[in-house]
């Protein structure tokens, strides 16, 4: 009970990697699917559905939550909402994303991200949003 579609799922008609990365990701499946120690099931959120749905499928007359910009987990509480409608990221992911480009203030990749969510998003959100609880 998910809403990973499974009907419009492509195989590719020959494998993307060799075969010596094929096997080792066969016997990994194959000993992770034997060991009892590990549990058989999808990590579930607080409305006891795969923490990654946007669709409640225990409560369907609840509406689909909002994909987070920087995650695309469901938006659930303490949302960051972006200019554009329909845009938002959970609190704690922006909060840690904006940490990690103040840290690292020369990772290009973190800024790339950062100017694509502007672009994206039409802005950014206001700093009173971001931080407040």
């Amino acid at each position: 009970q998910t809403d990973i579609p499974f009907d419009k799922l492509c195989i590719p008609a020959r494998p993307c990697v060799n075969g010596a990365l094929k096997e080792q990701a066969k016997e990994w499946v194959l000993a992770v699917s034997l060991d009892q120690r590990i549990e058989q099931q999808l990590p579930l959120d607080e409305r006891g559905v795969y923490e990654a749905c946007l669709i409640n499928w225990k409560k369907s007359s609840d509406p689909p939550a909002t994909p987070c910009v920087l995650t695309g987990y469901p938006v659930l509480r303490q949302p960051v909402k972006f200019p554009a409608q329909g845009k938002e990221t959970n609190r704690e992911d922006w909060n840690r994303f904006l940490v990690a480009v103040k840290r690292w203030p020369d990772n290009r990749q973190l800024h790339e991200t950062l100017d694509f969510i502007e672009k994206w998003c039409n802005g950014l959100p206001s700093v009173t949003s971001q931080f407040a609880f």
